[in-house]
């Protein structure tokens, strides 16, 4: 099934996608009815979930495809989009 809204994102934080950012992330991606991945290459994890994100493994500078479906599928990748280049307000 094709994504409604997608984009690409870069990894930003300087330890890459970690535990911390994961949280933030799958924590934020919750806010929203929409189903929110994030894929790198043929790896696909559930925004939803710490443990899907944290198995990415992606270091900063990693190119990353966020996209999702459903009713707020638009504004869940406009605002993770932007936290994105925010790098979560985190290190």
């Amino acid at each position: 099934m094709a994504a409604d809204h997608a984009t690409q994102v870069v990894v930003l934080n300087e330890r890459g996608l970690h535990l911390h950012v994961a949280s933030l992330l799958a924590r934020e991606a919750s806010a929203f009815t929409a189903d929110v991945f994030l894929r790198r290459g043929k790896v696909a994890a559930n925004a939803k979930s710490v443990m899907s994100l944290a198995l990415l493994a992606a270091p900063c500078g990693t190119e990353l495809e966020l996209s999702a479906n459903g009713d707020d599928a638009q504004a869940a990748v406009a605002c993770l989009a932007r936290r994105f280049g925010e790098k979560f307000d985190a290190p």
